[in-house]
C-alpha cells in the first residue's frame, strides 16, 4: 500500500501526491471559510489598514477605469499580509480560504459588490 502523506487538514482524508488533495479541495471543500491557523494571526495595525485601504482602491480604480470598453468581469489582485487580509474579509460571504494552495479570496460582484467595498473601507 502506498503512503499518502498529503493530508487534507479540514476532514483528514489522505492523498498519494499534492495535486490528488488540491482536486479533493475543490470538489469537497470548494466554499471553505475555515483558516486552520487563524489563532496564530494577530490583530493588524490601524496603520497596515489605511496603507492596504489605499493599494485596494488604487488597484481597483486603474484596473476598472472608467471607459465603457472596460465593461464587464474584472480581477484585482492586491498582495498583503496574511493577517490583514484575513481580518478584513473574514466575515464577507464570498470569502474562502484553499488550504492546500494556501491561498485566500473574497469575490465582490456588481452594484452589490461596489456598495460593500465602500462599507468594508
Amino acid at each position: 500500500m502506498a503512503a499518502k502523506p498529503f493530508q487534507c487538514l479540514l476532514c483528514n482524508k489522505s492523498y498519494t501526491n499534492k495535486a490528488s488533495l488540491v482536486t479533493h479541495e475543490r470538489k469537497a471543500h470548494n466554499q471553505n471559510i475555515i483558516v486552520p491557523h487563524c489563532h496564530i494571526l494577530f490583530t493588524p495595525l490601524y496603520s497596515s489598514y489605511c496603507h492596504f485601504r489605499g493599494l485596494f482602491i488604487d488597484a481597483i480604480q486603474s484596473r476598472l477605469g472608467s471607459h465603457r470598453a472596460t465593461e464587464g468581469k474584472k480581477k484585482v489582485q492586491v498582495h498583503c499580509e496574511e493577517n490583514l487580509f484575513y481580518f478584513i474579509f473574514r466575515e464577507q460571504e464570498t470569502f474562502t480560504f484553499q488550504v492546500s494552495s494556501y491561498k485566500y479570496s473574497c469575490i465582490f460582484k456588481g452594484q452589490v459588490g461596489i456598495k460593500r467595498i465602500g462599507e468594508i473601507f
